[in-house]
């Protein structure tokens, strides 16, 4: 069982910067159960997975996304992956029933760990974020499949199994590690593989860039093709996220000007409208 197998949440301690990821010092989760439920989920039959696609839960990135899918908030059409996305919006007698035990005994004890990490990480990126943070901020996990290559006739863009892109979040997360198909781009846009880690890794999202301005970056990353076309691989991102009925709120770039104001639907819109799929 996780929660009685995790020590209790301490602070991070001086994360370590490489390029724009955060080596932070927290162990890695085990994966078993959150890779033996994804296993489960993507090996059902298409139509039972289809019975929960995104439009079927209508807020935020909840649900499933597939290879060649044109409506989804999560991918785009060309990326070689599926993914399930869920979320603390919805209970977990909502999800399809693989995940439902990691939902109920290792995602509470998992996000609150991510909160304390979190909450280290606004006191070195903008403190002045944290009651804004702790009073409006949730986690949303995306299980990510990704298929042998050798099924799939052309690449995605870019010659990746997922596009080039920074994601929704304030922070993401990787509880779970990544491996080096891992790719960011530095702020000379030179690219580089994921360093080894044995701990956890996180890195900032486009939330954070937008409420500093711009002032703070958020790291653009991709999953390179695989040198293996017969490999599967499994990966596990958590983003911070606004929930909904809250709002996200910077100043404006022009003086005088009253404060920049978006709703999390209307943030997660706007985050939606700078990807062309």
């Amino acid at each position: 069982m996780y929660v009685g197998d995790r020590p209790a949440a301490q602070p991070v301690t001086a994360p370590v910067l490489d390029g724009g990821l955060i080596l932070t010092d927290i162990p890695l989760w085990p994966a078993t159960p959150m890779l033996a439920a994804t296993r489960e989920f993507m090996q059902s039959a298409m139509s039972s997975r289809c019975r929960y696609l995104q439009k079927c839960y209508g807020l935020a990135f909840d649900g499933y996304s597939h290879c060649g899918q044109v409506d989804s908030t999560h991918q785009a059409p060309g990326d070689l992956l599926h993914t399930f996305v869920y979320s603390d919006i919805y209970p977990p007698e909502r999800y399809p029933p693989p995940f439902q035990p990691c939902l109920r005994q290792q995602w509470p004890a998992l996000t609150r760990q991510l909160q304390t990490l979190e909450v280290s990480l606004l006191a070195a990126y903008r403190e002045d974020l944290r009651p804004w943070y702790q009073q409006s901020v949730g986690h949303m996990m995306s299980a990510n499949y990704y298929p042998p290559q050798r099924q799939f006739s052309a690449a995605a863009a870019g010659n990746t199994r997922l596009s080039a892109h920074p994601d929704v979040s304030l922070f993401t997360v990787f509880p779970f590690g990544l491996d080096s198909a891992f790719e960011y781009e530095d702020a000379l846009g030179q690219w580089h593989p994921a360093p080894a880690a044995d701990t956890m890794v996180a890195f900032p999202g486009y939330l954070l860039e937008w409420l500093s301005g711009g002032r703070i970056k958020a790291l653009n990353h991709r999953v390179r093709l695989d040198a293996d076309a017969a490999r599967e691989r499994y990966s596990f991102a958590v983003f911070s996220i606004p929930m909904p009925g809250t709002t996200v709120s910077r100043a404006s770039p022009t003086p005088g000007q009253p404060r920049q104001q978006l709703t999390a639907q209307g943030y997660f819109e706007h985050y939606g409208s700078l990807w062309d799929y």
